[in-house]
C-alpha cells in the first residue's frame, strides 16, 4: 500500500544486455518491470494522470548509437545518431498500458574556419498507441532536453520536435598548466579552453489534452542567446550564458555539460 505521506512511489527493476562490437555503434536491450503508486490527491487534480491508482506493467526498451564525434564530453567535430523504441506493456497485466514511444537524434558537428566551430542537433520524440496518461507524456524540460531560456519550464506532450545551434569562438586553445609543487604526474597539470558561443533553439510539443495552466503546448518555442564554455580537467565542463526569448523572460544560467 501507498505510504499517505508521499504522493508518488515508483519501483521498477531490469534486466538489461549491451552489445558493442567497435568504439562507434552500441546496442542496448532492456526489460522492466515497474510498478506506481500513487494517492488520492493527484487524481483529484489530473484524472489522466494514471489509469488507476496502483499500475503495473512490463516495457522493452531498445538504443541504438552511431557515435563518430571527436571528443564525446565536448565535440567539435563529427557526428552522432541514436535511435531508441519503448513498448510499455507486454500483455501480462490489463492495466490499459499499451503503447509506442520512438526517440531519434542526430547531431552534427564541423569547423567553419581556424578557431570557429558550428554545432547543431535536431531531435524528435512521438507515440504510437493508447497513451491517454500524463505520467507517459514527458517531452521538454528533462535531461537536456529543452530550449535555452525555458530551462525553468516543463512542456509535455505526446509527440515533440527539437532543434539546437551552436555557433563557437575557441577564445583559448587548449593549454596546458603546470605546478611543479604537486609530485604525481597525474595531478601536476591541468589543461583548458575556453569558448565564445552564440546559440539558437527551436521546438513545438503536441499535447493531445494540454494543460490550461501551460500555454507553451502546441505553439512553436524558441530561444536565443550569448555563453562562455570552460572545458577542463577530467571532462569538466562549465557553462554560463545569458538566454532570452520571445515571451521577454531572459537570464543567466549556469549548465555543468556540453549543450549539444
Amino acid at each position: 500500500l501507498i505510504d499517505e505521506n508521499y504522493a508518488i512511489m515508483d519501483f521498477s527493476s531490469l534486466v538489461e544486455f549491451n552489445y558493442r562490437k567497435n568504439i562507434h555503434n552500441f546496442h542496448r536491450f532492456r526489460t522492466q518491470y515497474n510498478q506506481i503508486d500513487i494517492n488520492d490527491s493527484i487524481l483529484l487534480l489530473n484524472s489522466d494522470y494514471l489509469p488507476q491508482k496502483h499500475t503495473k506493467y512490463f516495457s522493452f526498451n531498445y538504443k541504438f548509437k552511431h557515435d563518430y564525434r571527436n571528443y564525446i564530453h565536448y565535440p567539435l567535430k563529427g557526428h552522432y545518431l541514436d535511435i531508441e523504441i519503448t513498448k510499455y506493456g507486454l500483455g501480462l497485466m490489463d492495466n490499459n498500458i499499451n503503447h509506442v514511444r520512438f526517440y531519434l537524434t542526430g547531431r552534427k558537428y564541423f569547423q567553419l574556419a581556424s578557431r570557429t566551430y558550428f554545432g547543431s542537433e535536431l531531435k524528435t520524440g512521438f507515440t504510437i498507441g493508447n497513451n491517454d496518461s500524463y505520467y507517459f507524456s514527458q517531452a521538454l524540460g528533462y535531461n537536456n532536453d529543452f530550449v535555452r531560456s525555458f530551462e525553468t519550464y516543463v512542456i509535455d506532450g505526446l509527440h515533440y520536435g527539437l532543434f539546437k545551434s551552436n555557433l563557437k569562438y575557441e577564445l583559448q586553445e587548449k593549454r596546458e598548466m603546470h605546478f611543479s609543487f604537486i609530485p604525481w604526474g597525474k595531478f601536476n597539470h591541468l589543461h583548458y579552453a575556453v569558448y565564445f558561443n552564440l546559440f539558437t533553439d527551436a521546438a513545438y510539443v503536441y499535447s493531445k489534452n494540454p494543460l490550461a495552466s501551460n500555454k507553451l503546448d502546441n505553439s512553436l518555442v524558441f530561444g536565443s542567446g550569448i555563453g562562455l564554455d570552460f572545458i577542463t580537467y577530467y571532462d569538466i565542463v562549465f557553462r554560463i550564458e545569458y538566454a532570452w526569448n520571445p515571451i521577454y523572460q531572459g537570464g543567466f544560467f549556469i549548465h555543468f555539460m556540453s549543450a549539444i
